[in-house]
């Protein structure tokens, strides 16, 4: 007990020391109080110079400031810092400009901005403004000048805008504070501060010239240009109608197809140009020859998916304008469903109940073209070697356009099998061997029937054999063509008996080889 009581009776002494020493700290400052600055004063580094916020230099000029901090007995350590880098930096006082400031709509200056900092806990700062001017002198005259050469706005071309460009003779003339005007703004506005100027036409003045003029800021130097409206301005498209209406439903099977129309709306419209597109040409693709007769446009929707039910967009797009340039474009959309098609397990009668059948099919297919949806038809040339160099120019092409496009993606699909396959151990050189399989297609497959029994052939080579069963569709003289034996068999493609041609679905579909007798 009594340890404990010594032991807290020398934790209290020595509180009481400790409180004694820091009071003594506080109270022994020899009379060095700390001053708090109250105000920044910059002035430029010269004689008789007062102090300022706002300051102006010309580019190439350096321009030395210089501080006072107040109190005269606070500290006078400053620290200087620039807000805009890429028009002038700073150090120690040192502007050094690093390109002329700009101007507002207005033609005012839009200045520079630096900040200088007093030292410590209770630091103070103070934004300065500076502007930069060009080294040029004011123009002593000034010329103006078209770009496009001309000086009228013809608004049936769809372009309701003109340019132009002040010039002058005088040496190192300024432009960059130039202010522009218009005469009637209604009719013809004006944009631009400097050099160039922008012209917009907003209304039609029945060939009326608009007097344009450029000013030279504070002084008598001008000029004036007259620039005519004319033309008439082309009407716009307001509405693209699908007339299957909202949703169409293609409920048949592979290679069925739906006929779509559009109406287009006003039929005055100035329509340039239409675009029928789909978003997966797996489940469906587009045949249009994208045109506008009166104020319809058509396109054929033919469906490829074959296992499960599945919904695709089909879109039109119709830009309108004038003779020459679009001014914009209406998109409509419409959903299409495909329906699974019935599995099919043995044979037929033919019986125009959609049973299988068999046309007894009997000759020889040679292979004539590519059809890729989204490209068209590619054919092959007079030798071997042209055809693959025409292969790799198409994808080269649609590549740089669309990465998506379905020809691009069937030569990389097939690069990648041909890795897997270890023909080649590269994607470049297989890109290659791509290219020389596809030309060989082109140039030498072959399908040979006898009875619905079908062989596959590259030149001499035998790929494959199989029975064939054709299955009508709602289409007169089109069928889906199955290979396969006994009781199994897998889509391949369709024939047309009408035109005699067989296409055979490539590893993506939207792609076929279309082969003819």
């Amino acid at each position: 007990m009594k340890n404990k009581s010594r032991i807290l009776a020398i934790l209290v002494a020595l509180c009481l020391v400790l409180a004694v020493v820091f009071v003594a700290a506080c109270n022994n400052n020899d009379g060095d109080d700390i001053i708090l600055p109250t105000d920044i004063l910059v002035s430029i580094d010269a004689p008789d110079s007062t102090p300022d916020t706002t300051f102006t230099t010309r580019f190439g000029v350096n321009l030395r400031l210089t501080t006072e901090v107040l109190p005269s007995t606070a500290s006078q350590t400053v620290v200087w810092e620039t807000l805009d880098p890429t028009i002038i930096s700073v150090v120690d006082g040192l502007i050094t400009p690093q390109r002329t400031t700009g101007f507002d709509l207005d033609g005012n200056p839009v200045p520079a901005r630096i900040r200088v900092s007093t030292v410590g806990r209770y630091g103070i700062n103070e934004v300065i403004n500076i502007i930069v001017d060009s080294a040029h002198v004011p123009p002593q005259n000034i010329a103006i000048l078209t770009i496009g050469e001309r000086n009228y706005i013809d608004l049936s071309t769809g372009v309701f805008t003109l340019n132009l460009r002040a010039t002058s003779d005088t040496v190192a003339a300024r432009l960059d504070n130039l202010r522009w005007e218009s005469a009637y703004p209604e009719l013809l506005a004006v944009s631009g501060i400097g050099e160039f100027a922008t012209l917009t036409a907003l209304g039609d003045s029945g060939g009326q010239d608009v007097r344009i003029d450029v000013i030279v800021p504070g002084g008598p130097v001008r000029n004036y240009i007259y620039v005519n409206i004319r033309g008439v301005r082309p009407t716009p498209v307001s509405e693209v109608t699908i007339l299957n209406g909202a949703t169409a439903t293609i409920d048949l099977t592979i290679g069925n197809e739906l006929e779509l129309e559009a109406l287009i709306e006003p039929i005055s419209a100035n329509v340039r140009s239409v675009f029928w597109s789909t978003l997966d040409a797996t489940i469906a693709t587009i045949e249009t020859d994208n045109e506008v007769v009166g104020d319809r446009a058509t396109a054929t929707v033919r469906a490829n998916n074959r296992t499960t039910r599945a919904t695709v967009q089909i879109a039109i797009e119709v830009f309108y304008g004038g003779t020459t340039h679009d001014m914009g474009s209406v998109r409509r959309t419409i959903t299409i469903t495909v329906e699974p098609e019935e599995i099919i397990n043995g044979g037929g009668n033919g019986n125009g109940n959609g049973d299988p059948v068999l046309p007894n099919l009997t000759g020889t297919w040679t292979g004539t073209t590519l059809f890729i949806s989204g490209v068209g038809t590619i054919n092959p040339l007079a030798t071997f070697e042209q055809t693959i160099g025409h292969l790799e120019n198409v994808f080269d092409d649609f590549y740089g356009i669309n990465p998506n496009n379905l020809f691009v993606l069937m030569v990389i699909e097939l690069a990648e099998m041909i890795i897997d396959d270890e023909d080649a151990d590269n994607m470049e050189d297989a890109m290659e061997l791509a290219f020389e399989e596809l030309a060989f297609l082109l140039h030498y497959a072959e399908m040979e029937f006898v009875d619905n029994f079908a062989r596959w052939y590259i030149g001499d080579f035998l790929v494959n054999e199989d029975l064939m069963i054709f299955v009508p569709t709602a289409t007169a003289g089109l069928y889906r063509v199955y290979a396969g034996f006994e009781t199994e068999y897998d889509w391949i493609g369709t024939f047309n008996s009408n035109t005699n041609e067989i296409r055979i679905q490539m590893m993506v579909e939207g792609a076929w080889l279309v082969l003819s007798q």
